[in-house]
């Protein structure tokens, strides 16, 4: 009988779609528990309120006598970059399956001994979708930027005036009001994104009757064509389709990254470690929307507690 290879024998770790052979995996699972201490009773009880993230430790084999001669350092210079950005993502685990983790740490060593690759040691943790949504409203408000900053130069060249009713002198000045805003509740981003949709849709009709009028007056071709196929025209027509869609975008993003916000009342006194297995939220959600539970060991009967609703 041939002699096994534990490194090749042992299932292969993906992470972000990307697999690497693991000469071993190391996974910890940790209840959260709850101490309960009574007056005058040695020891203490325990409530089991959820589990802790799930911490995987793998030691990768990126050696190119693992069965792959493209491991190191090809595949591994792609691979680090994945555990370098700090994206959350997709974790295969050999044994669990997937599950949605991050990188909390990783490192490898580089030596004499080792001269087909390295050995690198990974730790990731679980992580929760629900509040790990990636939006991207930084690089959004960037190219709204550049895009209304084309506009305005257009504008400005070709003497068009602004629409009434702009709260702002240009379209820069628009987009600085929509992004810089601390918004509290999805209606306000709605809202504000709406506004400035609508006044550059009023912008772009504006721009339509202009040109509609020069081809309907006594204009020569030589007269008209100079204003009609001005550069300014399709740069000011294109900055605003890029402005809108942008911002469009940006609304869309926001409503998938919002979390619904729930009511509930305390029905008798109880702490919040219980309230929250009762209802099926996480304690951190409940002290971060309800100021006066991170102040009370026991919330009282009939209090008004906001949590966020399960994805």
């Amino acid at each position: 009988m041939p002699p096994v290879n534990v490194i090749t024998e042992l299932k292969p770790l993906t992470w972000r779609g990307t697999s690497m052979p693991c000469s071993g995996i190391d996974t910890d699972f940790e209840h959260r528990l709850v101490e309960r201490q009574y007056y005058k009773v040695d020891g203490a009880g325990h409530e089991q309120t959820g589990l802790e993230p799930v911490s995987t430790r793998a030691t990768l084999a990126i050696v190119n006598t693992a069965g792959d001669p493209t491991l190191y350092p090809g595949q591994w210079q792609k691979f680090r970059k994945l555990l370098t950005d700090g994206l959350p993502g997709d974790l295969i685990h050999p044994d669990l399956g997937r599950f949605y983790a991050r990188v909390k740490r990783f490192s490898f060593r580089l030596s004499q001994e080792s001269t087909a690759g390295i050995f690198c040691n990974v730790e990731w943790v679980q992580s929760l979708k629900t509040v790990e949504t990636v939006t991207t409203f930084d690089d959004s408000k960037a190219g709204a930027q550049a895009a209304a900053k084309k506009a305005d130069e257009a504008i400005d060249a070709m003497g068009f005036s602004y629409p009434d009713g702009m709260a702002e002198q240009d379209f820069f000045g628009m987009v600085q009001s929509v992004f810089d805003q601390g918004f509290a509740f999805l209606s306000e981003i709605d809202g504000e994104i709406n506004k400035a949709v609508a006044q550059i849709d009023e912008m772009q009709d504006s721009i339509d009757r202009v040109f509609s009028a020069a081809y309907s007056t006594a204009l020569s071709a030589a007269e008209r064509d100079p204003i009609v196929n001005a550069v300014e025209r399709w740069v000011l027509e294109d900055s605003l389709l890029q402005l809108r869609a942008i911002l469009l975008q940006t609304a869309s993003d926001s409503k998938q990254a919002a979390r619904t916000v729930l009511v509930t009342t305390t029905t008798r006194p109880l702490d919040a470690a219980t309230l929250a297995l009762e209802i099926g939220a996480d304690v951190g959600s409940i002290l971060e929307l309800n100021a006066s539970a991170a102040t009370r060991p026991i919330i009282p009967k009939g209090t008004k507690i906001k949590y966020y609703a399960a994805a």
